[in-house]
């Protein structure tokens, strides 16, 4: 068995039939041996009945006691068969190629790396603002949305509605879902997060959808969910002696501050506190109202003011739900609950992280709420290889007494830290004055191998506060006086950019020769500095965080400028885990280099693996883009990979995978325009061949000095064209050959991206294409505002100056 689908069930006779009509079609198209495991929990409808007359579909029914989730899910995983372990819901509408994607990145890579995929409201539910916010603003539900794609998560995305774990890993573990969990909330993250120290990676893939179908219909029913979620949190926290504030929260922060709180309230109950249950209570009902107003008609400032609200109400019912939870003890009554949980939501916080290669991370970092003007003792344990350690006393105005910062060495013994910068106002003996700085920090840099953890003890005085009122008019202004839609020209061309994050790439050069790694980095980072904080290039030895990895090492000849250019902008805008870059225009399976290696760029999560495994479970794309000098060595690349096929349009593959999807995104780009920029648009290289070329490429030859050009081509370039290529490549800064990089069908977005990188001057459609005469119209929505011709220049001093002079 390759798949075991997992989901529990309770009293879903309304969604069910239709689920199990959505899993006919996944049934049709998957490719792998799979069963669905349906545990019921106690049904007293007609769910049962439902999946006994299920007889299209490999469906296994689990009866069980009344338990709930975690329990039904432990019994499924009991008798599940497969290589891995697909966890969904019972009312969750997977795409037809959902088991496919996540059986072949488990082939791709291994039993260590689990995959997420993208969770979408149904497209038969009419969405409210409530749910667009959940999912889209405030990212209370999953925030997908946020996640950088194709990148590595960590466990607080643990999301048993759409995520795969090899059965390997999970039968590691003593216990799957833990029986200490009495409400919804953390059963899921509490598994990810033992699933991860026992080595578990996880991937975002945004192609792997499956589409929920839950409405709320009102802020009651979320905001129930949030507090339970926040008593869950105390439950995982007190599972986990390691947990500090790595989900959401520091729980042991939180019951600190509470008894503190309590040993002051004494009378139990609180006037404070009725208060802010009625400020809630009419913030629910103001919600209400704005909902009923947008169903009406939409409104960009009322749904800003309604997410205001929204983000303001859920944050205070969770850390309400952690309150109600560590209250247990204490017995204090629910108005005293329920001013603690505002008062601790908006008090300030103290931080430690630093950087150990990477630059400063907020998710390694620890905080710790200041309750009030007594002593804290933040301490932290450090990672291998930090480099730079920060300690913000408060984020906000204060003084801070430092009364020591310490080091714990392995041996159990103490050193003093040595202070190498801060940004107070003045230091009289060890107090720190930040009244007039509004981060403060302290920075530590002789950090020593054999330091174990950080120990900061001090007393800060917090100086800046904020009244209600004040708060008020400040959402008030924020709702109603910045932002909103900005009136003004509609674009001539739409492009629809894709839900999430921009994919951001990373190549990281390998080899075993420093020096040559030394020069492709400044050769290759000066070729993409033009794509800005979308692509980095680093050494192996020192990588940036936040972006997808991958891997280039050539033996014998790196790749041109121009080659790498194109490279980087396919793997921008599409997710395949290899390239293989050809230094000529030679069909597959023919590659033109002096090794396989000096053209494959290939993604980190198979470092390690043998150029055969990379290939035989993945996806990659043939780029031929020939050299600037001529290349004399070919081979066929079957003899290296023997099962190794083209599925058409360059696509590689050793078997019918899955196709990675195009995404295309919005992005800042910072290409340096230091002289105008001329786009010149060709059919294909054939020019060469046919005796045109004269004129364009003296044309280029003449305007050398005065602009700089763009060359694209639309249509397929043959072998024997590469004198083309070779001719005007020295004229041009970059060429673009979109057959190669792209397909037809997302021409004009990238004809538009292009325009938005480079703001060229000018355009001249220099020989036009079947492509090019079909969609010449929108070409010129794409290139609105922009002088263009499509008309033939034969006189090219005359002509061209003429063009180029108006243009300037």
């Amino acid at each position: 068995m390759d798949v075991s689908v997992i989901f529990a069930t309770h009293n879903r006779e309304d969604v069910l039939e239709a689920v199990f009509e959505c899993w006919k079609k996944v049934n049709a198209a998957t490719k792998y041996e799979y069963e669905i495991i349906c545990s019921d929990d106690e049904s007293t409808d007609g769910t049962v009945d439902i999946i006994e007359g299920m007889k299209d579909l490999p469906v296994v029914l689990i009866k069980n006691p009344k338990g709930g989730a975690g329990p039904a899910r432990n019994a499924a995983l009991k008798i599940a068969s497969g290589k891995i372990v697909i966890f969904t819901g019972d009312d969750m509408f997977p795409h037809e190629d959902f088991i496919n994607r996540h059986f072949e990145n488990y082939l791709k890579y291994g039993d260590s790396v689990a995959t997420l995929g993208r969770i979408d409201w149904h497209s038969s539910i009419c969405l409210n603002h409530l749910m667009r916010h959940i999912t889209e603003i405030g990212c209370e539900q999953f925030g997908f949305i946020a996640l950088p794609s194709y990148q590595l998560i960590d466990f607080r995305h643990f999301y048993t509605s759409n995520i795969s774990v090899s059965k390997k890993l999970l039968d590691r573990q003593e216990i799957h879902f833990s029986s200490q969990f009495d409400k919804y909330g953390f059963e899921d993250i509490e598994l990810g997060y033992r699933l991860q120290k026992d080595g578990m990676k996880i991937i975002y893939d945004p192609d792997i959808v499956i589409e929920h179908h839950h409405i709320y219909e009102s802020v009651e029913k979320f905001c129930i969910r949030q507090q339970n979620a926040g008593e869950e949190l105390v439950v995982f926290n007190d599972m986990h002696d390691d947990l500090e504030n790595k989900c959401i929260c520091d729980i042991d922060n939180c019951k600190d501050a509470f008894q503190k709180y309590a040993a002051q309230h004494k009378l139990k109950f609180s006037l404070g506190g009725i208060f802010v249950q009625l400020s809630v209570y009419m913030a629910k009902r103001a919600t209400q109202l704005l909902e009923k107003m947008l169903r009406k008609k939409s409104s960009p400032k009322l749904e800003k003011m309604c997410s205001v609200i929204y983000a303001d109400l859920f944050q205070y019912y969770f850390f309400y739900g952690c309150s109600v939870r560590i209250n247990k003890g204490t017995n204090l009554r629910k108005s005293c609950v329920s001013q603690f949980a505002y008062q601790y939501l908006k008090k300030p916080f103290s931080q430690i992280y630093w950087d150990i290669g990477y630059g400063y991370s907020e998710n390694d970092s620890r905080k710790w709420k200041c309750w009030d003007d007594s002593s804290i003792l933040l301490e932290k344990i450090l990672p291998p290889d930090v480099s730079e350690i920060r300690v913000s006393p408060l984020k906000d105005k204060c003084i801070a007494d430092i009364h020591s910062i310490k080091f714990e060495k392995q041996d159990g013994s103490f050193e003093d830290a040595e202070i190498f910068w801060h940004n107070a106002c003045r230091v009289e003996q060890n107090s720190f004055d930040f009244t007039n700085t509004i981060d403060p920090h302290i920075v530590i840099k002789k950090i020593r191998k054999d330091y174990t953890k950080i120990i900061v003890a001090m007393r800060v005085h917090e100086m800046k506060k904020r009244g209600a009122i004040k708060a008020i008019k400040r959402i008030i202004k924020k709702c109603f006086f910045k932002g909103g839609r900005q009136e003004g020209k509609e674009e001539a061309w739409h492009v629809e950019y894709s839900y999430g994050q921009p994919r951001r790439i990373q190549i990281v050069i390998a080899g075993e020769d420093m020096d040559k790694r030394e020069k492709l980095l400044k050769k290759y980072r000066d070729a993409v500095a033009l794509w800005g904080d979308n692509v980095y290039v680093s050494d192996i030895g020192h990588r940036e965080r936040g972006y997808i990895d991958y891997i280039y090492s050539p033996r014998n000849r790196e790749l041109e400028k121009v080659q790498f250019v194109q490279a980087i902008y396919t793997l921008l805008n599409n997710s395949y885990d290899y390239l293989l870059i050809s230094g000529g225009l030679e069909d597959f399976p023919y590659i033109v280099n002096e090794s396989l290696e000096d053209g494959l760029i290939y993604s980190a999560l198979l470092q390690g693996e043998t150029i055969d495994k990379i290939c035989r479970y993945s996806v990659g794309k043939l780029l031929r883009l020939p050299a600037a000098t001529e290349i004399s060595n070919s081979f066929d690349v079957r003899n290296i990979i023997p099962e190794i096929r083209e599925n058409g349009n360059g696509i590689l593959g050793c078997g019918n995978q899955c196709m990675p999807e195009y995404r295309i995104s919005n992005r800042i780009f910072s290409y340096n325009k230091e002289v105008p920029m001329v786009f010149i648009l060709l059919a294909d290289f054939s020019f060469s061949t046919i005796g045109k070329n004269k004129n364009i490429v003296e044309t280029m030859r003449l305007l050398s000095k005065q602009c700089k050009f763009c060359v694209i081509v639309t249509e397929k370039s043959f072998k024997g064209e590469e004198m083309g290529y070779r001719q005007i490549e020295g004229l041009c800064e970059y060429i673009f050959a979109l057959k190669e990089i792209s397909e037809c069908k997302n021409y004009l977005d990238v004809l538009y991206e292009l325009r938005n990188i480079f703001n060229p001057t000018f355009v001249w459609i220099y020989d036009k294409s079947v492509w090019m005469e079909e969609n010449l119209q929108k070409m010129y929505k794409v290139y609105d505002g922009i002088p263009v011709t499509d008309l033939p220049i034969y006189n090219t001093k005359e002509e061209w100056e003429k063009y180029f002079l108006d243009c300037k």
